[in-house]
């Protein structure tokens, strides 16, 4: 009769755990409550350049771990040893010889009757995989600058045809000139949105924060998506006092109502309503948008801001690069805001975006972000 193999038989054998973490790829570390190291694989010896023997009764805050500034320690420690939560991260460390590397690491409590016994340290090196991501980023932002004028031609090009500046044409010859003007579009808000990508991940998008009308604003962008707006029978409800302002980097404002706005108008159906409302309260500036339209399923709404995620109700519907979100939520993160939302599908959706009543943080950079061609 054949042996029934069964988890327990698994989770009561010791040893094949010790076989499993002893040649893991990923450095395991146990530590005591008060950091000192009580066991290293051999994946964290050829990880950190330290031998076994070395690390033994230090913390790796004494050997790898230096890197990590006292505030940010701080953190980790009250959110593992205080909260008993998992940590998670990605690091800069340093290996014995000198050099730095990044890693993907994990500090997990371990308890006993509710007290924290020990913790366990897992981390992957992900240097090689950053310098891949890297240069991907900059060849997107080397191509995506150098499409930008063939594609401008072809735009400018279609327009002086469609607007007759070149000769008549028929009929048939302004439909497909429409159809090329219209994939042209396209291809340059993928363009634009493939720019402000590279150029947020590079880190070298800049925020100077300036006192910003918010009412001025929200009417130009408004006004932006009007020919949208009047073609599917639309409603735009805007609410702000005309006397509201906050210290902050105009163009990316704009970028984030603009893109929000998009959003709503695209995903909501013919002669619905979209509400713009800016506001100030007193502790925060406030940004929501809300529409009625076709909503976020319930189990794709952890990913609606991750990069190039379109939700499955809204693919056939209407055409868009899946990055305005993920940018959208970068620049409110880099700027020292918050982004959330509310959603049902069919019902609707509502975007909450706050900023501090001190306004944007800035950031030193070298390019301005691109604030046309933001869709979902």
């Amino acid at each position: 009769m054949k042996k029934n193999i069964t988890d327990k038989s698994i989770t009561d054998n010791p040893e094949i755990f010790k076989l499993v973490v002893n040649n893991s790829t990923n450095l395991v570390v146990i530590t005591d409550s008060d950091d000192k190291i009580l066991y290293v694989n051999k994946s964290a010896e050829t990880i950190t350049g330290f031998s076994k023997s070395a690390m033994m009764g230090k913390t790796p805050r004494d050997l790898w771990d230096n890197q990590m500034s006292e505030t940010h320690y701080k953190f980790v420690n009250k959110k593992v040893k205080t909260n008993k939560k998992v940590y998670k991260a990605e690091t800069t460390s340093r290996h014995k010889d000198g050099h730095d590397f990044q890693m993907a690491v994990s500090h997990i409590p371990l308890l006993k009757n509710k007290k924290l016994n020990h913790i366990v340290i897992i981390g992957r090196d992900i240097t090689h995989d950053k310098e891949i991501e890297m240069a991907k980023t900059e060849f997107v932002s080397l191509a995506s600058h150098q499409l930008r004028t063939p594609l401008s031609a072809v735009k400018w090009s279609a327009e002086m045809l469609l607007d007759g500046e070149a000769g008549d044409i028929s009929k048939l010859q302004k439909k497909y000139i429409k159809q090329i003007y219209h994939g042209n579009e396209m291809m340059v808000e993928l363009v634009n949105a493939l720019l402000n990508v590279s150029r947020i991940e590079l880190g070298t998008f800049v925020i100077e924060p300036e006192p910003t009308d918010l009412y001025s604003l929200g009417k130009n962008v408004i006004q932006d998506v009007r020919p949208r707006v009047t073609e599917k029978k639309q409603k735009i409800v805007f609410k702000c006092s005309k006397t509201l302002k906050i210290k902050a980097d105009e163009n990316l404002i704009r970028i984030i109502i603009q893109n929000l706005l998009t959003n709503a108008v695209k995903y909501t159906k013919e002669t619905g309503t979209i509400k713009l409302t800016i506001e100030k309260t007193a502790s925060k500036f406030q940004i929501s948008v809300a529409d009625n339209g076709y909503g976020i399923p319930a189990d794709q709404k952890d990913k609606i801001f991750t990069k190039l995620f379109r939700a499955d109700n809204i693919k056939a519907k209407d055409e868009g690069t899946g990055l305005g979100l993920y940018i959208v939520r970068k620049i409110i993160n880099e700027a020292g805001g918050k982004i959330s939302f509310k959603s049902q599908e069919n019902k609707g959706t509502t975007f909450l975006v706050s900023f501090p009543l001190s306004g944007m943080k800035k950031k030193k950079g070298m390019k301005d972000l691109i604030s046309e061609g933001l869709l979902r």
